[in-house]
């Protein structure tokens, strides 16, 4: 068994990792951002 994987799919698998990683990244700072909106607002309630 060589590791020399067929150029399809060494691209299907470099396509997956980086939807992969960019799903992660883009998760995150959605999820970061929708915390950080609900503690503004909740903060901001608190205050009014």
């Amino acid at each position: 068994m060589g590791h020399q994987l067929p150029q399809w799919l060494r691209v299907v698998i470099g396509r997956v990792e980086l939807v992969g990683v960019a799903g992660l990244i883009i998760g995150f700072w959605i999820g970061h951002s929708r915390v950080m909106v609900c503690s503004y607002y909740a903060g901001w309630i608190d205050h009014a």
